[in-house]
């Protein structure tokens, strides 16, 4: 199994754009190839098992720049492959991003997640030693923040301010195509992690506040995140139901679980068929 064609499913989403889908430990991570003739823009870049930016080559030539939506470990890991990325600057450190640029919580988390797959009997490409695969550090990092807008071509990308999952998420707007690339605003499986050390679970109803409002004004009428596939039209009413669930978890009215993790003792609330992770104090 090679790097590229065999190891990455590919979609388009539309008729210059691809999804690039890398599924490690059962779990499915996204990074997106946008283009404009000349111009191109990777949005996130998944595991880093993959050769992501020569399977993006091969897609539509040569691709050099990225930007992450944010620098959890699953969004980062072929970001080394590129030469230039864009980041909020909560998220970065002396123009790099590290596995620990945000916190710990991550360091050994590749390692495990390739053993994990191994284990449950998949298999991972001719080229990647799992002794030794790690996601290295993100360098050539430009900082962006919500309000900028990246010229692509002809296209004027939008960046919007997503946190709460992290601190500084940022998705990205293309009004034209009315697609807005979401991070994880809502995890795999349309789930909520507000768990880990720098979430904000008020920040996060900020954020689906937001997005909500951008729907309402017809900005985008597809939703392409870092774990699911593409949420469109009705189906978009998830952000609603979502953040009324943050917002019952703020005010008291649901009662959780306590569960230990592997990042520590966490409260999980089962609400329909949505499972939200939080810190023991929200």
């Amino acid at each position: 199994m090679n790097r590229t064609t065999d190891w990455y499913e590919t979609a388009s989403t539309t008729a210059d754009d691809y999804r690039l889908t890398e599924t490690l430990n059962g779990v499915p991570s996204n990074a997106y190839l946008l283009t404009d003739g000349e111009a191109r823009l990777v949005v996130d870049s998944a595991f880093g098992v993959g050769d992501l930016r020569e399977t993006c080559g091969e897609l539509a030539g040569d691709s050099a720049r990225l930007l992450l939506t944010h620098t959890h470990w699953d969004h980062i890991g072929a970001g080394h492959q590129f030469d230039r990325a864009h980041v909020h600057p909560t998220e970065s450190a002396a123009g790099e991003v590290r596995i620990d640029s945000l916190s710990e919580e991550f360091v050994g988390r590749p390692k495990r997640f390739v053993e994990e797959h191994l284990a449950a009997g998949g298999s991972l490409p001719d080229e990647v030693d799992s002794e030794t695969f790690d996601v290295p550090p993100v360098t050539g990092v430009e900082p962006v923040e919500a309000g900028d807008v990246i010229e692509l071509g002809d296209r004027r990308l939008e960046l919007v301010d997503l946190a709460g999952h992290s601190p500084g998420q940022l998705g990205v707007l293309d009004r034209d195509r009315d697609r807005l690339y979401g991070g994880d605003l809502v995890h795999g499986d349309r789930n909520l992690y507000v768990h880990f050390r720098d979430c904000d679970i008020r920040r996060y109803i900020e954020s689906f506040e937001r997005v909500i409002e951008l729907r309402e004004a017809n900005a985008f009428s597809t939703l392409l995140t870092g774990h699911n596939p593409p949420i469109a039209d009705e189906d978009l009413s998830v952000l609603d139901t979502l953040r009324d669930h943050l917002e019952s978890i703020v005010d008291g009215d649901r009662t959780p679980e306590t569960i230990e993790t592997a990042w520590g003792e966490k409260h999980r609330y089962r609400i329909g068929g949505t499972e939200i992770l939080t810190k023991p104090s929200v």
